[in-house]
């Protein structure tokens, strides 16, 4: 009879712990809320979205040769990453050129836009995504590659000033939209963590 009890015992206690670390995984995959925050990767041709979107959602995934990496009609990751546990995110690979993307992808509405411009950048499509987005966005981020924040923000002004048919000089920058100068295409995960966090936490 105190054999079985141990048994009983032992087998409870297993049970116990065996759930609580099911649990404990279920809430690192699913967060610590039940709605994801969308986050739309953006950016010139061959910018290096899709590296930054591995790069993202877990190392081990990271393809070996880039040239080889297409998302035609574009990628989605649900869930949580290293660098932010807890914190479910819907991170989005979106196309270079928006038509050829799933309408699936475009179906969830971005709370954060990354855009990863270079020198040659259309700020044609930056203009697109803050206006088709702008009900939903907390941020537009601008990682700037090979171009410095004062003229992206002059082509973003002039660009608002011609289309608005306004004098330059009474054009206001959105205060969603934020740019930040990167040297390379490894100090792109950083920057986006860290601007993340920070919007995810107001």
């Amino acid at each position: 009879m105190d054999q079985n009890f141990i048994v009983a015992s032992i087998l409870a206690t297993s049970m116990v712990i065996l759930l609580s670390v099911i649990f404990w995984r279920i809430s690192r995959i699913s967060g610590s809320g039940s709605k994801a925050t969308t986050i739309y990767l953006c950016g010139d041709a061959h910018s290096g979205k899709t590296r930054l979107y591995y790069s993202l959602i877990s190392s081990a995934a990271l393809p070996t040769s880039f040239d080889t990496v297409k998302t035609v009609d574009g990628a989605v990751y649900t869930g949580c990453i290293d660098s932010l546990p807890g914190k479910l995110l819907r991170i989005c690979d979106i196309p270079f050129d928006q038509r050829c993307c799933s309408p699936k992808v475009l179906s969830y509405p971005p709370a954060i836009i990354v855009y990863i411009a270079t020198k040659d950048y259309d700020n044609a499509n930056v203009m697109a995504l803050m206006e088709t987005h702008q009900s939903s966005l907390k941020l537009l981020l601008i990682l700037a590659m090979g171009i410095s924040n004062s003229e992206i923000l002059n082509q973003i002004s002039s660009f608002i000033s011609t289309n608005q048919n306004i004098d330059p000089k009474d054009v206001v920058i959105p205060a969603f939209l934020q740019v930040t100068e990167v040297s390379s295409m490894d100090d792109l995960p950083s920057a986006v963590i860290k601007v993340i966090r920070m919007t995810i936490r107001k």
